[in-house]
């Protein structure tokens, strides 16, 4: 039996300079990198992790699993006001990331789950970071990996 193809969304985030990719297919996604290229890189274990972790695909089943991913570039600009019914999707976590970067380094090599400004889970493992943070009551986890400081690189974006 084969997987339906996943639809992925790839917004992109002006101001943090990164492509945010989201998934109705897949609860749980979301993640961003600074190009598409590295997204899909990304993508494709975070996927099955999710899959595997909701029962949807069974731990190391090596089928290969159909994503389409769809990019979004608006090219007009952007009208933001303090209302939070206008604010955008996640906009509270990536600002939290922006401005926490001191805080996020004691959880370099692992996944965190961030709600709002809080956060809700971290560990080595994403599939059981996000089974603590559904568990907790999070439906739509915002889960990223914490790549930790080198003095051989540059960060930009978040």
């Amino acid at each position: 039996m084969s997987l339906p193809k996943i639809e992925v969304n790839a917004d992109w985030d002006a101001e943090a300079k990164v492509w945010v990719a989201t998934s109705d297919d897949v609860p749980g996604l979301v993640s961003e990198a600074e190009t598409l290229e590295d997204l899909q890189k990304k993508l494709t274990p975070l996927i099955r992790e999710l899959l595997e972790a909701g029962g949807v695909l069974a731990d190391n089943n090596s089928r290969d699993i159909p994503v389409n991913l769809v990019a979004h570039l608006s090219v007009k600009g952007v009208v933001r006001t303090d209302s939070p019914s206008t604010a955008s999707f996640r906009e509270r976590e990536l600002e939290w990331r922006r401005t926490h970067a001191e805080t996020l380094r004691q959880f370099e090599n692992e996944w965190v789950v961030l709600e709002g400004v809080d956060i809700i889970a971290h560990g080595a493992d994403a599939a059981q970071v996000i089974r603590e943070a559904t568990s907790r009551g999070i439906n739509t986890p915002y889960i990223f990996f914490v790549e930790p400081e080198s003095d051989d690189s540059v960060r930009i974006g978040l």
